[in-house]
């Protein structure tokens, strides 16, 4: 799925990714792909962003508007 940022969004605040359960999945990175403008993230508190049980994303740096999340959960 793709989100489209539609506003300033800080660093360290929750991302709503809506229809994404990431704990379908058991959060495991191996499975869950996050880009950010194409680029490939990395997952974990120590790198690029965390996912939370609610279906958000809390990114480790500022979104703005007309950057693009894309999601990918391998199944």
């Amino acid at each position: 799925k793709f989100y489209d940022v539609t506003g300033s969004h800080p660093s360290n605040n929750m991302f709503e990714v809506s229809g994404s359960i990431f704990s379908t999945v058991n959060y495991d990175a191996n499975v869950i792909d996050v880009f950010y403008n194409g680029q490939s993230l990395r997952s974990g508190s120590a790198y690029d962003y965390e996912l939370f049980h609610t279906g958000s994303i809390k990114f480790k740096f500022d979104l703005v508007p007309e950057d693009v999340i894309q999601v990918v959960i391998l199944k």
